[in-house]
């Protein structure tokens, strides 16, 4: 992305959240013209990359870092906790499917990566938060206020939880004495 100074920064910026947001039956596509008069239709990230930490170490890795040199904290935005009865799923077919399968296939891929991450990166350098949506809804368009709510006291409760782990991760994060 073309840096085009503050005021131009802050409307790519706004582009580019606008895009990140764009969920699939939630939000339109978001528009993006290019220089060369062609255009990108951006939908959310998540669409392809529902745990983006896979994306960041190949990044990473492909700047030259060895990965005994790469530290990672990685956030997650909460599992679905609906599970599926083998009684209700017997004779599914397409349309019963439809829905119930994207969120198995969003948190597969994202343990998946969070397995192949922690395989690659050494012990102690790779962090994973997550937690379990019990009390608070995983509907994307669930915006009440008790929903809301109960998102927020969740991700209070995941940092008051992690507490400890976060502050040895940041540990690592600081020059070793001496150097």
């Amino acid at each position: 992305m073309k840096v085009l100074g503050s005021q131009g920064e802050s409307q790519d910026s706004a582009k580019v959240g606008r895009a990140t947001s764009a969920a699939p039956t939630y939000f339109e596509p978001h528009r993006i013209d290019g220089e060369d008069g062609d255009y990108y239709s951006l939908a959310d990230g998540g669409v392809f990359a529902n745990n983006p930490a896979m994306c960041a170490l190949a990044g990473a890795l492909s700047e030259g870092n060895a990965p005994g040199d790469i530290v990672m904290l990685s956030i997650g935005t909460g599992e679905h906790t609906r599970p599926i009865p083998h009684k209700d799923s017997v004779g599914w077919g397409l349309a019963e499917w439809a829905v119930p399968i994207i969120g198995v296939m969003m948190d597969g891929v994202s343990d998946t990566v969070q397995y192949q991450v922690g395989q690659i990166l050494k012990e102690n350098a790779y962090l994973r938060i997550q937690g379990k949506l019990t009390d608070a809804m995983d509907d994307m368009d669930d915006t009440s206020q008790t929903n809301v709510r109960a998102l927020r006291l969740f991700a209070e409760g995941l940092a008051r939880d992690h507490a400890k782990e976060l502050e040895d991760f940041a540990e690592l994060l600081l020059p070793a004495e001496g150097t």
